[in-house]
């Protein structure tokens, strides 16, 4: 049995690889002998680093034949279905669901997170997607939402937790106890965010680190350590990360995974900003948001701060809980109803 897992994967998004080490993990623990296969945008660095098979997930050629090789193809987490960088993700990720059609492949959507479209032909492409696949599985409640009430989704809609909090996270030092966990991605409200993190950091005599999630932050880390004494965590391993984050004593973050990494580790994080994706992962862990315009914004990052062992214990319970809600739908259980 061949499983294809198609993803935005070779791009240096830790989330992204996150979800794909995870997935590997997950799928290699599964009873009955399958051969995996990657479509990603670095065949060779991908095949080499997991031992798997890879096609070009942009030449055309390539992703037409590595679909017609494989039995069953997994879009595997993350906001694939997106328009707000390019509507081409669009296109391509319903071309992909096309060719499974095309091919009788059996189509799996595992694990994945709904924004709100901004154009009609994306919400188009999204319910013809989602028609086309034998399952659908989302990340958090604000997803099945959206594709219930605002799409009309009739199809049924499991819940799983986002597929990175299966990865193991990697300790390989301790030197990262103590330390606070900064991840930001956007310039929008920087110098009032400067501000506050310097008062913060002098009022508490902390030490900061900055996390990039993404090669774009590192443009707001140059902007920042002109300002702030902070460090930055230059490790580009997924569940090394996770492990560096795991010993903080908190994560400021903006970017989605940079909570989820947070939670994985049950480090108690305060997330940066309104998205939906971050606001919905925050409220499923009762974790703090706080928004760039908020007034006191010292004083509620100080509030979490003192109170960060008794959110631990509040993100570890939250998090269990959520473990247990999503089993039914967990990729190994899935996968005896599609396996023959």
């Amino acid at each position: 049995m061949r499983i294809g897992l198609v993803g935005f994967f070779g791009n240096n998004n830790f989330g992204d690889e996150a979800i794909l080490q995870a997935m590997i993990g997950q799928l290699k623990k599964y009873h009955e002998p399958i051969q995996i296969v990657v479509f990603t945008d670095t065949p060779e660095k991908t095949r080499e680093k997991y031992n798997v098979i890879t096609f070009s997930r942009k030449q055309i050629s390539h992703l037409v034949a590595g679909i017609n090789y494989c039995d069953i193809i997994i879009f595997t987490g993350g906001s694939l279905f997106q328009d707000e960088t390019s509507l081409l993700n669009m296109f391509y990720y319903y071309g992909v669901a096309k060719l499974c059609r095309l091919y009788k492949k059996k189509l799996i959507f595992y694990s994945q997170g709904f924004d709100r479209l901004k154009r009609r032909i994306s919400r188009v492409l999204l319910k013809k997607s989602i028609k086309m696949a034998n399952r659908v599985s989302v990340r958090d409640v604000q997803s099945i939402m959206y594709l219930k009430k605002d799409l009309k989704i009739s199809k049924e809609i499991g819940f799983v937790i986002d597929t990175a909090l299966f990865l193991q996270p990697y300790q390989k030092d301790n030197n990262y106890k103590g330390y606070v966990g900064v991840n930001l991605m956007s310039a929008e409200g920087l110098p009032k965010i400067i501000k506050n993190l310097k008062s913060f950091q002098s009022q508490n005599n902390i030490d900061f680190i900055f996390i990039p999630f993404n090669p774009g932050d590192r443009t707001v880390y140059n902007q920042l350590k002109k300002k702030i004494d902070i460090d930055i965590l230059e490790d580009k391993e997924p569940s090394v990360v996770m492990g560096a984050i795991k010993q903080m004593d908190m994560l400021i973050g903006q970017r989605y995974h940079s909570l989820v990494f947070s939670a994985a580790g049950r480090t108690p994080f305060i997330y940066l900003g309104n998205n939906d994706k971050g606001v919905g992962f925050a409220e499923m862990v009762k974790q703090e948001i706080i928004s760039i315009g908020t007034k006191d914004m010292v004083k509620k990052i100080s509030n979490v701060y003192k109170d960060r062992e008794a959110r631990k214990n509040v993100i570890s319970y939250w998090m269990e809980e959520l473990e247990k809600a999503s089993m039914p739908e967990f990729i190994n259980n899935l996968l005896i109803h599609y396996i023959k």
